[in-house]
């Protein structure tokens, strides 16, 4: 999924949360961006999809913040990873 599309299903996510809209609403758009985004720390940063997500871990309906959390931690997970690969990665240095 690209950064625009990342936008446009967090845009309808932001409006079926301020428009009260059912659960099963919420959850279908949180479950397409759990199947399709493939985060990058750059993505969740510019999108701000990570704190978008996350808000919704304290969604009065359960199945909607246990979906947020799981999103939350796999796309944390991944980043995590990615971090220590390119960390890991790195040519050493010589000393001077």
């Amino acid at each position: 999924m690209q950064k625009k599309d990342i936008e446009e299903q967090l845009d309808l996510l932001k409006a079926a949360i301020n428009e009260k809209q059912p659960a099963d609403n919420v959850i279908n758009i949180l479950t397409k961006l759990k199947a399709e985004v493939v985060p990058t720390e750059d993505i969740l940063r510019s999108t701000k999809a990570g704190m978008i997500v996350a808000k919704q871990r304290a969604n009065p309906d359960k199945a909607v913040a246990r979906l947020a959390s799981e999103i939350v931690s796999k796309w944390k997970s991944i980043v995590e990873a990615e971090k220590r690969r390119k960390v890991g990665g790195a040519k050493p240095g010589t000393a001077s």
